[in-house]
């Protein structure tokens, strides 16, 4: 995996999730949904299913994460790495990058679903910064051992 990005970036304002998430998307012209071209060619859905659960429910503070929601938003237009899981029925497209900020290393991932081979990946699985260093290298081979594949990386 390249290395991290030096960058810092101020935490967004401590708010509802409805304010904290229009400030993410802030980042993509203010607009929900907003396609986003990857440099793999991909076409990603960037909304707000990226902060909710399947019932409709804010995860977008889950564990603290809310203050790095700019790094994520970061991350999804600039991917250090994009891998592909194809399953049954779905496929998984997975964005990571790595940023450091001042002595901290953040390790950011974004997940997008498709039904089909086909299209734009239209729908916003997760997306986070991870609370522990070393979250990509774990999330990387995890996918390595079910056979994605790694489709784009920075050089």
């Amino acid at each position: 995996m390249p290395e991290p990005r030096s960058l810092v970036l101020n935490p967004v304002s401590q708010a509802t999730p409805e304010i904290m998430f229009w400030q993410f998307m802030q980042a993509f012209n203010g607009r929900d949904p907003e396609n986003l071209k990857l440099p793999s060619g991909d076409l990603v859905r960037v909304d707000v299913g990226l902060f909710t659960t399947l019932d409709g429910r804010w995860k977008i503070s889950k564990r603290g994460r809310d203050q790095w929601l700019l790094y994520l938003a970061e991350m999804i237009k600039n991917p250090q790495e994009i891998w592909q899981l194809k399953q049954l029925k779905t496929e998984e497209l997975y964005l990571m990058g790595r940023f450091q900020r001042g002595r901290m290393r953040l390790d950011a991932l974004a997940v997008f679903k498709r039904d089909g081979d086909f299209g734009v990946w239209d729908e916003g699985k997760t997306g986070f910064v991870a609370d522990f260093e070393d979250y990509l290298d774990q999330k990387r081979s995890e996918l390595s051992k079910k056979k994605a594949q790694l489709v784009w990386t920075e050089v």
